[in-house]
């Protein structure tokens, strides 16, 4: 989008190169979300935010006519409405469904036992709980960790469609945390799926974010002056609909300040803190803060 008008380095681009590109990198990034293995999931959020940056630093630094603004909003709504929906942890379920394989028997019926020099990681609880077991002969069978597997990953996939308005973090959090404590390599797997959805939700949340904010510029450029309120985005057919937070379920905040305008979601925490952002440990503002706001404009570089 619109790339001649910011040097990089110091480097003006040649004019052929222009628009060379756009939508490239936000483009690679889609491709490897919502399939594949969760690292090469989390790559492609982060591909995906890198494109986004670049957007922003375009936004921020320099003045893009009203044309190029259309054209990048229109683009990015195509790109995105192309997306793969929530996230896909059939990938990561295989591996787990190919230990089994390997550190059990088959009787021929669906079940077997546990191969006990291979299979200690499939055992859950204390060390002294672990060694009652094996004395005892208590040992969890094929059928049951299928069972525990399943159960698992089906409970995630059903966690990443569900938007944060309508599951508070720390209780997904907690029900992941409980649903893996019946297996070793599950809890073992669990952080990493958590993270998944909790990037996978904040990315979406900036998606619509951007495009909020492409389209407040727009009209800014067609009306001499920004939008009072959301609900003009879509008078004006910038927007078909106003455009939702799924931290609230309600429309991003938004409003004009002095220098420009403010648009924000509730964040982690689900409350409205009037646009103020969250800090990390240091008292430095934070974009993606546990407290406090997400605020994507006025963008905050890091």
């Amino acid at each position: 989008m619109y790339e001649d008008q910011v040097p990089v380095a110091g480097i003006q681009p040649r004019p052929q190169r222009r628009t060379r590109g756009r939508g490239t990198i936000i483009r690679a990034g889609l491709h490897w979300q919502g399939k594949g293995t969760l690292v090469e999931q989390l790559v492609g959020l982060s591909v995906d935010s890198a494109g986004r940056g670049c957007i922003y630093t375009i936004l921020e630094r320099s003045d893009p006519p009203l044309a190029a603004l259309k054209r990048t909003r229109k683009e990015l709504q195509g790109l995105y409405a192309s997306q793969r929906p929530g996230l896909d942890l059939q990938v990561e379920k295989a591996f787990q469904h190919e230990y089994i394989q390997r550190f059990f028997t088959d009787d021929g019926k669906g079940n077997g036992r546990l191969i006990l020099r291979r299979g200690f990681l499939l055992l859950s609880g204390n060390p002294w709980d672990i060694l009652v077991r094996l004395l005892t002969f208590r040992l969890p069978d094929r059928k049951t960790v299928v069972w525990r597997i399943d159960t698992f990953f089906d409970a995630l996939q059903r966690f990443s469609r569900l938007e944060p308005a309508s599951m508070d973090y720390e209780e997904r959090s907690q029900a992941i945390r409980q649903l893996s404590e019946s297996c070793t390599m599950l809890r073992m797997v669990a952080p990493a799926c958590e993270q998944l959805i909790q990037q996978y939700w904040r990315h979406h949340t900036a998606q619509t974010a951007m495009i909020a904010i492409i389209a407040i510029m727009e009209y800014q450029r067609e009306h001499g002056l920004y939008p009072s309120d959301l609900d003009q985005l879509v008078e004006a057919g910038h927007l078909e609909a106003k455009p939702i937070d799924p931290y609230s379920g309600k429309p991003f905040l938004y409003r004009q300040t002095a220098d420009g305008f403010l648009l924000y979601s509730v964040g982690q925490d689900r409350k409205d803190d009037g646009g103020v952002r969250g800090t990390d440990e240091h008292g430095r503002p934070i974009v993606w803060a546990e407290d406090g706001d997400w605020v994507f404009w006025p963008w905050l570089y890091h």
